[in-house]
């Protein structure tokens, strides 16, 4: 471990050394992370109760190009861990990633080339064209995508292509206004392989409406064959917001398959989004890891009710969400909680609760409840506490999740914390001394430079 450690710092000072003497800016910065771990009450047998972990990140920059890539101990001991690199050179642009999210690249609804990085991905755009290559375990994937303003209209076109099962699938869109307040997308793709030889269309068509009041209405129609995804969806939405402080949704989907009417399933769904600041975004205002940078309060809610075949079934599966966060000092202190119930009369099967250590099962139920509370209190500019409360029920079995944690920065560049966990349920297996509870403590620090 040590003698990796010190073989890598020697690398970045020699990388660094060279892109010097070639009168490049680099570093930018580099940031070693590291960690130690101790686990109290963990799966009988362990004889591991603790472990380490370290990370090297370093930045770099030139004429034209950046890099950004991370070395540590991970899962599969010391490797290379999340990484991007950027080249551009007048119209063209070169990404390259790996072990991490970067960003989608699609047609409306049928060609996506996804965010992820699998065990890396190459992107090349060259206006009004981009190409995609990403590596994966099961079957290299190429992508292809143009798109083109043609005043009013905007014509484009997507490409993926898995060469080891013969697989194309190819596509064309159209997006168009009409009348100032209609926008129309429209998009044709065909997909052939060794097993789809007919039955593969897929088109789909859409409708936005600008409406008085600040009212937005979609209606969307796909429709795929058989042998590449067998279904018809209708989808209907309107959504309003006068004040930019609240918004209304709406929206009614209905999924058939096209061999068979039995299939059909209805969803029903409403969502009330509020915001007490405009600069703030509706979703990023209630996210866990966003919402202590919030100036005013927020809050959300959606309802999703489902109806499967038959569809005149009296017992709908129904999801409840609820979120609410408010600055409780502004600029010191934060809360946000949130609520998630669903109810289905059919019934959900064991649910794995996800705990420190061992295994909790809770037992089969009609509904299930999971709810969440952050705070976060900066006591100074470098001192701040955070917590975080997790209850599971299901079945009349339970759950819950304890974390606490304190971080102290030394200026910008330095930052030490500690964090303490504890998980408990009378569902608890796997652990020493069939105990029902585990604690993990975890002491870390970053060094920036």
């Amino acid at each position: 471990m040590k003698k990796r450690l010190a073989l890598t710092i020697c690398l970045v000072l020699a990388v660094a050394s060279v892109a010097s003497a070639a009168d490049l800016t680099w570093p930018t910065g580099i940031t070693i992370k590291g960690s130690q771990t101790w686990m109290y009450g963990a799966v009988a047998g362990s004889s591991a109760p603790s472990h380490g972990g370290l990370a090297i990140t370093a930045k770099g920059k030139g004429d034209g190009w950046d890099v950004e890539a991370t070395m540590g101990t991970f899962s599969k001991g010391w490797a290379l861990g999340a990484w991007r690199m950027n080249v551009t050179d007048g119209k063209m642009k070169v990404t390259t990633w790996g072990n991490r999210n970067h960003s989608a690249k699609g047609t409306p609804w049928f060609v996506s080339s996804p965010a992820a990085g699998g065990n890396w991905k190459v992107r090349v755009d060259y206006a009004p064209v981009t190409f995609d290559f990403a590596s994966k375990a099961t079957s290299p994937e190429f992508y292809a995508f143009a798109e083109q303003k043609f005043d009013p209209a905007t014509v484009g076109m997507g490409v993926k292509a898995l060469p080891d099962n013969e697989d194309l699938t190819v596509s064309g869109y159209v997006k168009m206004p009409v009348a100032d307040i209609v926008n129309l997308t429209g998009e044709v793709a065909m997909q052939n392989s060794k097993t789809i030889k007919d039955k593969n269309a897929m088109f789909g068509i859409q409708g936005v409406v600008s409406l008085p009041a600040s009212i937005t209405a979609t209606a969307r129609y796909l429709s795929r064959a058989e042998n590449v995804g067998d279904s018809d969806v209708i989808y209907l939405e309107g959504k309003q917001d006068a004040t930019g402080l609240l918004e209304l949704k709406g929206s009614y989907t209905i999924n058939s398959k096209k061999s068979t009417d039995a299939t059909t399933s209805t969803v029903l769904s409403a969502s009330v989004k509020a915001r007490g600041d405009k600069k703030q975004s509706y979703d990023d205002t209630v996210k866990y890891d966003k919402y202590y940078n919030n100036t005013s309060w927020g809050a959300q809610g959606v309802l999703t009710s489902t109806k499967s075949a038959p569809v005149d079934t009296d017992n709908p599966a129904n999801s409840i969400v609820v979120k609410g966060t408010t600055p409780i000092i502004p600029g010191k202190a934060w809360v946000l909680g949130i609520i998630d119930y669903k109810s289905d009369a059919d019934g959900y099967g064991a649910w794995g609760a996800g705990p420190l250590s061992g295994t909790v099962s809770l037992a089969a139920g009609d509904s299930r409840a999971e709810v969440n509370v952050y705070g976060r209190y900066n006591l100074s500019g470098k001192t701040r506490f955070d917590a975080q409360v997790t209850t599971k029920s299901q079945g009349g079995d339970n759950y819950s999740k304890l974390l606490g944690k304190g971080t102290y920065m030394l200026g910008n560049k330095q930052e030490w914390y500690a964090q303490l966990e504890s998980d408990s349920s009378p569902k608890y297996t796997g652990l020493k001394d069939d105990k029902k509870s585990c604690q993990k403590l975890t002491v870390g620090w970053s060094m920036s430079f």
